[in-house]
């Protein structure tokens, strides 16, 4: 079984830094999970590493779409397991790594997903409703006691599986040997990080999405794009009455994200090693013993 390393975590807790070290060091390539860097054109606005870091090592499901393209889940899958797969047939260590959780389960697990075909109207007026509201559709389904982890975008999806027939999750169909690590460091400096990490990019992010809502990128997709990509659109457009009322409220709820995120991957079968540590010398240990078993 092809083996590989999955690196897991909350936004700037340091795993892409951590996978470009490891990549170097173990010869491997790196597999991105994350659900908006797949896109061009948005490099400060997803977190992208820069042009020189990206060429350190190959990257693979970076800048492969256009802003405004669809990407499901199924599609992510699909592309990571041909990244890997390639990967590991030329002898090369991959490395999944990304904060989108349930692109890295997907593989990592190896979520046997539905062909349910999703209708675009019908999706976006999914979207609009409340959670309640998607729970009471699921209801309506037969489907009870969802798990409460679950994201709307997450409902939404069952709810399409549900309308073509398919109301069962199917059993996950592993296709890896998988070590899963993480960088964890306290809330307290989970939350600074965050803070300085926003303001480098910030100025960087108002301008990437004036220019795409410029070129014609529509507000709906950037709605879908993440916390700090959905806040500078709203800002642009007039939304917040000054700079420093929207950088409040988007670093408010950029730590709430890192908390969802951390409740998240507690569900997971991860090794933490502590930030304040010599957390990459940890890995490299970690994963020299994983891949001599």
């Amino acid at each position: 079984m092809v083996k590989l390393v999955s690196i897991v975590g909350q936004t700037s807790s340091g795993k892409s830094g951590l996978a470009l070290e490891l990549a170097q060091f173990f010869d491997g390539e790196i597999v991105s999970a994350d659900s908006r860097q797949i896109y061009r054109g948005m490099d400060y606005s997803t977190g992208k590493e820069s042009t020189e870091e990206l060429e350190r090592v190959p990257h693979h499901l970076i800048n492969i779409l256009n802003t405004g393209d669809l990407y499901s889940l199924a599609d992510f899958q699909k592309d990571a397991y041909k990244a890997i797969d390639d990967i590991a047939k030329r002898n090369k260590l991959p490395i999944l790594v990304g904060g989108t959780g349930l692109y890295a389960r997907s593989v990592v697990l190896g979520y046997n997903l539905s062909n349910a075909k999703s209708d675009e109207n019908y999706r976006k007026e999914l979207l609009s409703y409340s959670r309640e509201k998607l729970l009471e559709i699921l209801h309506e389904y037969g489907i009870d006691n969802v798990d409460a982890q679950k994201s709307s975008r997450h409902l939404v999806r069952m709810i399409e599986k549900a309308k073509f027939g398919d109301k069962e999750e199917l059993p996950n169909c592993p296709r890896y040997d998988v070590l899963q690590i993480g960088i964890k460091w306290t809330r307290e400096q989970i939350y600074d990080r965050i803070e300085k990490r926003l303001d480098q990019r910030l100025p960087h992010i108002i301008k990437e999405v004036e220019n795409l809502l410029k070129s014609g990128t529509k507000k709906e997709f950037f709605d879908r794009m993440g916390l700090e990509v959905k806040f500078a659109s709203d800002y642009i457009l007039g939304k917040f009455e000054s700079y420093d009322k929207f950088r409040e409220e988007l670093l408010k709820e950029e730590r709430h994200f890192a908390k969802r995120q951390d409740t998240w991957f507690k569900k997971d079968n991860v090794i933490w090693l502590d930030g304040n540590s010599d957390y990459v010398s940890e890995a490299k240990k970690l994963i020299q013993n994983f891949l001599e078993k």
